[in-house]
């Protein structure tokens, strides 16, 4: 435990020395979803017909949703994949008497931490911006609890991806790749059509899918599904597994 405790402070010095740029990304990616993709897309959708409520409040939630989740997978991969490649950066961690575990768990702690800030500073924004929706305390708690699951899991996959891409030309395409998948792919942005081909019929089976149709629930008054965050709280805890698994292969060789 004390380990631990070091080493997230090590993750708070870090972030001490470029917290003006967490500051900018913070308040840049809701804007940038809202001005780029929710505002203009609000000029044809005009209500989402399942909910019967207003695209714009529909779409809060998918603000949230993308801007913690890429914030945190941003983060996670970044932080490892540069101590991965930057010369002596892990052996330091490695040569400390630490776990791989302990190591892995700091990164994903601090991970979700920001990106449960990136989610709060997200809500300030948006419902600022004047979209006419009434939202409660008890609502935004419901939307909180299930959104830091999928901040979990895109958490751990960004873990899970800096084991292998190194080149910055993939990493990026990567993002980009989940960036689309978040906005479009997931129904966050853009809602899912009712008559769906295969692809879509495929991703409304995904646990993190239902999570996303969770939180639109609870903006349209409807009762949310457990079932999703139980298994997405199981997949989270065997990719945490397959990281730990991979990193001894990797660092300790």
């Amino acid at each position: 435990m004390k380990e631990l405790k070091v080493l997230l402070y090590r993750d708070w010095l870090e972030f001490k020395k470029k917290y003006l740029s967490y500051i900018f990304l913070w308040s840049l990616l809701p804007m940038m979803f809202y001005l780029l993709l929710t505002l203009p897309l609000s000029k044809y959708i005009k209500q989402v017909p399942v909910l019967e409520i207003s695209y714009e409040s529909w779409a809060l939630p998918g603000i949230w949703i993308c801007s913690a989740s890429l914030f945190s997978y941003i983060y996670c991969f970044s932080r490892l994949r540069n101590l991965i490649i930057e010369d002596n950066q892990l052996e330091k961690y490695l040569k400390a008497p630490i776990s791989n575990g302990q190591f892995l768990s700091s990164l994903l702690i601090s991970s979700v931490f920001f990106g449960v800030i990136q989610l709060s500073i997200s809500m300030f924004i948006t419902l600022n911006l004047g979209i006419a929706t009434v939202i409660s305390n008890m609502d935004l708690f419901l939307i909180y609890f299930n959104i830091i699951f999928l901040i979990i899991f895109f958490s751990i996959l960004g873990l899970l991806l800096s084991f292998y891409i190194k080149d910055n030309l993939v990493s990026g395409l990567v993002v980009f790749i989940i960036f689309i998948f978040l906005s479009f792919s997931l129904g966050t942005i853009n809602p899912i059509p009712i008559e769906t081909n295969q692809f879509f019929e495929l991703i409304k089976k995904l646990p993190i899918y239902e999570i996303v149709l969770n939180t639109q629930m609870v903006i349209g008054q409807k009762a949310i599904n457990v079932t999703p965050i139980v298994t997405t709280t199981i997949i989270n805890c065997i990719l945490f597994v397959i990281v730990l698994a991979i990193s001894y292969k990797k660092f300790r060789k």
